[in-house]
Protein backbone atom coordinates (compact mmCIF):
# COMPACT_ATOMS: atom_id res chain seq x y z
CA UNK A 1 0.00 0.00 0.00
CA UNK A 2 1.42 3.19 -1.30
CA UNK A 3 0.71 6.19 1.38
CA UNK A 4 0.25 9.64 0.93
CA UNK A 5 0.24 12.87 3.18
CA UNK A 6 -2.71 15.17 2.42
CA UNK A 7 -4.32 18.25 3.34
CA UNK A 8 -7.00 17.75 5.93
CA UNK A 9 -7.54 18.97 9.39
CA UNK A 10 -8.64 15.42 10.19
CA UNK A 11 -6.64 13.31 7.74
CA UNK A 12 -3.02 12.61 8.17
CA UNK A 13 -2.67 10.54 5.19
CA UNK A 14 -4.24 7.95 2.91
CA UNK A 15 -3.25 5.19 1.14
CA UNK A 16 -4.71 2.24 -1.26
CA UNK A 17 -3.77 -0.68 -2.88
CA UNK A 18 -5.83 -1.43 -5.99
CA UNK A 19 -4.28 -4.90 -6.03
CA UNK A 20 -6.46 -5.91 -2.94
CA UNK A 21 -8.79 -2.95 -2.92
CA UNK A 22 -8.17 -2.03 0.68
CA UNK A 23 -8.19 1.95 1.56
CA UNK A 24 -6.32 3.00 4.39
CA UNK A 25 -7.23 6.61 6.35
CA UNK A 26 -4.69 7.31 9.55
CA UNK A 27 -6.33 10.12 11.50
CA UNK A 28 -5.08 13.49 12.42
CA UNK A 29 -5.93 12.82 16.58
CA UNK A 30 -4.64 9.22 16.13
CA UNK A 31 -6.07 5.79 14.78
CA UNK A 32 -5.42 3.80 11.86
CA UNK A 33 -8.67 2.30 9.47
CA UNK A 34 -8.67 -0.07 6.40
CA UNK A 35 -11.42 -0.24 4.39
CA UNK A 36 -12.09 -3.29 2.48
CA UNK A 37 -13.63 -3.39 -1.22
CA UNK A 38 -12.66 0.19 -2.24
CA UNK A 39 -12.79 0.45 -6.28
CA UNK A 40 -10.40 2.78 -8.08
CA UNK A 41 -13.17 5.19 -8.81
CA UNK A 42 -13.81 5.79 -5.27
CA UNK A 43 -10.62 6.02 -4.19
CA UNK A 44 -9.84 8.70 -6.62
CA UNK A 45 -12.97 10.62 -5.71
CA UNK A 46 -11.34 10.84 -2.11
CA UNK A 47 -8.87 12.29 -3.44
CA UNK A 48 -10.02 14.58 -5.86
CA UNK A 49 -12.53 15.83 -3.08
CA UNK A 50 -12.92 18.92 -1.84
CA UNK A 51 -12.48 17.88 2.26
CA UNK A 52 -10.86 14.69 2.39
CA UNK A 53 -12.22 14.44 6.02
CA UNK A 54 -15.94 14.94 4.80
CA UNK A 55 -15.54 13.07 2.07
CA UNK A 56 -14.72 10.28 4.54
CA UNK A 57 -17.23 10.74 6.83
CA UNK A 58 -19.96 10.87 4.27
CA UNK A 59 -18.78 8.29 1.76
CA UNK A 60 -16.69 5.55 2.73
CA UNK A 61 -17.65 4.97 6.64
CA UNK A 62 -20.85 3.04 7.29
CA UNK A 63 -20.24 2.27 3.66
CA UNK A 64 -17.14 -0.22 3.76
CA UNK A 65 -16.42 -3.03 6.14
CA UNK A 66 -13.71 -1.98 7.81
CA UNK A 67 -10.78 -3.08 10.63
CA UNK A 68 -8.91 -1.33 13.16
CA UNK A 69 -5.23 -1.26 12.76
CA UNK A 70 -2.89 -0.45 15.59
CA UNK A 71 0.27 1.71 15.15
CA UNK A 72 1.85 3.25 12.33
CA UNK A 73 2.08 2.14 8.96
CA UNK A 74 5.69 2.55 7.20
Amino acid sequence: MEWRKVASTSVFRVGYSAATRVLGVEFVRGGRYEYLGVSDEEYAALMGAESIGLHVNRHIKGRFEHRCCSGWAP
